[in-house]
């Protein structure tokens, strides 16, 4: 949920307005009590914000201390 939140705002004419298209390159998210849901599952809806972001030119950035083994499959696929 925060992050389709984060993409609904960056995508607001109001941001795009103040800062452009091109204000933002990177964005970094927490995986566990941020992305994943309560049973360490990547939710439709952030899966989709994740690639909202790719369409927008944002690249996403998981971060967390797990070992790349323990991410979840979605994230390590994700370009």
């Amino acid at each position: 949920m925060v992050l389709t939140k984060v993409v609904y705002s960056l995508s607001s004419d109001k941001f795009l307005e103040e800062y452009g298209d091109n204000a933002l390159k990177y964005i970094f998210f927490d995986l566990d009590g941020t992305l994943l849901n309560s049973k360490m599952e990547v939710t439709p809806e952030n899966l989709e914000a994740i690639k909202k972001l790719g369409e927008m030119g944002i690249i996403f950035v998981p971060c967390t201390g797990r070992t790349f083994a323990e991410v979840p499959e979605e994230i390590r696929e994700l370009p």
